[in-house]
């Protein structure tokens, strides 16, 4: 499995962190399909998949990236636009409204916690996007070696989603 060097993991967070502040406003999200370290991010939550690949939450932008291991090309995997559109077509065009946390399933599918929205979404493998459950105010995302889903809640509540409900 190829692995990213602890530099260039390094060197792509503190990119991200740096953004500037003007940033912050929505849609100035950019550098899709070049490198990582000339795109404009700002992060908010950071998850590597199995093959090293990095996802950032874009919070202020309404999306999420990824940069892929080995090239350090970034590119939006979902979000275009604020909002809760897009179910069950490509992630890319769909929205999100306030993505906040997401986690990765052994297979290899995307869950995004989108707080305003007050729903999860879920982005297969092949880019698809759809809701995968509603719950409010989701903040926070875990999921354990069973496929069992933890949302944390704004108002410290969590749910647990079993596989299959």
């Amino acid at each position: 499995m190829p692995k990213m060097s602890k530099t260039v993991v390094a060197s792509l967070l503190v990119i991200a962190i740096q953004a500037p502040p003007h940033a912050q406003l929505s849609n100035q999200s950019n550098g899709d399909n070049g490198p990582a370290i000339g795109a404009t991010v700002v992060p908010l939550a950071v998850r590597v998949d199995a093959a090293g690949n990095i996802y950032i939450v874009d919070n202020q932008n309404g999306r999420v990236r990824k940069v892929t291991a080995g090239s350090g090309i970034i590119e939006t995997v979902a979000g275009s636009t604020r909002g809760i559109g897009g179910d069950g077509g490509p992630a890319k065009a769909a929205q999100l409204q306030t993505p906040k946390d997401l986690v990765i399933d052994s297979a290899g599918n995307l869950y995004i916690a989108d707080l305003n929205g007050n729903q999860i979404r879920k982005v297969t493998t092949d880019g698809i996007i759809s809701t995968f459950a509603r719950t409010p105010n989701p903040v926070g995302l875990a999921m354990d070696s069973s496929g069992t889903l933890y949302i944390s809640q704004l108002g410290n509540r969590v749910v647990k989603i079993a596989p299959g409900t």
